[in-house]
């Protein structure tokens, strides 16, 4: 089984956080490869994978029939410098996680045990169960790994809590997350504080005063390469945008490779991707002509299944998102922007192609927003819903599946002109409701859920 790179990394995060920070200390065990395996549901060489590289560092010993211990020898002060040094340089991206999580990460904490179908006591002992196990929280009939990501994603970028943590019971993901959105009022006093206290308190003391800033980053744990299904969907994007006309040429391969910034290797399979989905078609001599065929997707190939995957749980997160983040984003930008929003949006409504609606008001939360870790996560985001393009291809051509944008289009345009940026914001969480109830429709309650990495 191929190892998980994401995954490794964030193994190999923790352990290096505890090690690093004291919370594990020389000559301690860590858990077994089996152990970890067993209790997470992570794959043998994904942990594996992880704990080669702390031996790399120098961070533990590997012994015969004794396992993993801890090989780092570091006093209380090189504690206190690696913790100063790590939170130095992330302070402002920490201040951004705490101050918009109740916008971005609340929403998504507070219905998981409702909608994941967990009651009373099940639920608590699913919020206060080990490491890893936030993915718990999703099973049947919601399953989204997606959401399971960011947290972890989180989770890393804070070093796991650490200040809070104790090697002998760490707490869930999820418990874990809560504490640090300070999502339970008795714990925002101090909780909020603890943090930027100790950055004050070993700035000076360590000369930290210029440290270069390092944003978060969501790293999405992938068991196959996206990179040409990715590309292909923007393409198709551009292509339904104008920029692209059907009977033209897509650029020669040296040139998109240029362009998008990939190897020559993966704009040729991003082409074979596109001629296989009937958008363009490869002419012997003359290059990638497009032809806007669609053919039915494969629903069989793993690749095609994970893709769609990624839309359908990034679809799930923008429903309990949408509203809070189109909010924030709308009352921090000018009269001018929204006007450009909605200028934008009436072209769509003028066009053929209204899907794009969906596209437009997803930019203008990357390009609006305040909060550097919201336009993150909606790019990310933003990368997967585009996958919703490729199936709606064959459908595209149809005047009833574009017609049934308009009203909701107009209120919206209407609501925006007006100032009714409440009613906007409703009106695009019930319209992205509407959208993936109809896509669980179509996959069959969501689809299967992916194996155990």
């Amino acid at each position: 089984m191929e190892k998980d790179l994401g995954l490794c990394d964030l193994v190999f995060d923790y352990y290096e956080s505890q090690i690093l920070f004291g919370c594990r200390k020389y000559g301690d065990r860590l858990p077994s490869i089996a152990k970890i395996c067993d209790a997470y549901h992570l794959g043998r060489n994904t942990v594996r994978g992880a704990f080669d590289r702390l031996k790399e560092k120098g961070y533990i010993h590997a012994r015969e029939r004794r396992g993993y211990t801890v090989a780092y020898q570091g006093t209380l002060e090189d504690f206190e410098k690696n913790k100063a040094e790590y939170f130095a340089a992330r302070e402002a991206g920490i201040r951004d996680l705490i101050q918009t999580a109740e916008v971005l990460l609340a929403p998504l904490l507070e219905v998981v045990p409702e909608q994941a179908g967990l009651r009373g006591e099940t639920a608590r002992r699913a919020l206060n169960g080990a490491p890893f196990a936030a993915g718990a929280l999703f099973r049947p009939p919601l399953e989204n790994g997606l959401f399971t990501n960011l947290c972890w994603e989180c989770l890393r970028y804070l070093r796991f809590l650490s200040f809070q943590q104790t090697q002998e019971k760490p707490a869930s993901g999820a418990a874990v997350l809560r504490q640090a959105l300070w999502a339970d009022k008795a714990a925002r006093g101090a909780g909020r504080e603890e943090l930027p206290r100790f950055i004050a308190r070993t700035y000076e003391k360590y000369q930290l005063e210029k440290t270069e800033q390092i944003p978060f980053r969501w790293t999405v744990y992938r068991r196959r390469p996206q990179l040409r299904y990715t590309l292909a969907a923007n393409i198709i994007r551009e292509i339904l945008r104008g920029q692209y006309l059907p009977g033209t040429f897509l650029p020669s391969l040296p040139e998109m490779a240029e362009r998008y910034e990939v190897s020559l290797a993966t704009a040729r399979r991003t082409v074979a991707v596109l001629n296989a989905l009937g958008v363009a078609r490869s002419c012997h001599g003359s290059g990638t002509k497009i032809c806007m065929d669609p053919a039915p997707l494969d629903a069989s190939s793993p690749d095609i299944q994970e893709s769609m995957r990624l839309h359908r749980e990034s679809l799930q997160i923008m429903v309990l998102t949408i509203r809070s983040s189109l909010l924030l984003t709308l009352g921090f930008a000018g009269k001018e922007q929204r006007e450009q929003l909605a200028q934008r949006l009436l072209e769509i409504l003028s066009g053929g192609e209204r899907i794009l609606c969906f596209d437009a008001v997803i930019s203008f939360i990357c390009r609006e927003c305040p909060s550097a870790m919201i336009r993150e996560c909606y790019e990310r985001l933003r990368e997967f819903t585009v996958w919703g393009y490729v199936p709606a291809l064959p459908r595209l051509k149809s005047d009833a599946y574009n017609d049934e944008y308009i009203v909701p289009l107009q209120e919206m345009i209407r609501h925006l002109r007006q100032e009714e940026l409440t009613a906007f914001a409703d009106d695009w969480q019930a319209m992205m409701t509407d959208k993936v109830q109809k896509q669980m429709d179509v996959d069959g309650v969501g689809g299967e859920s992916p194996p155990d990495t």
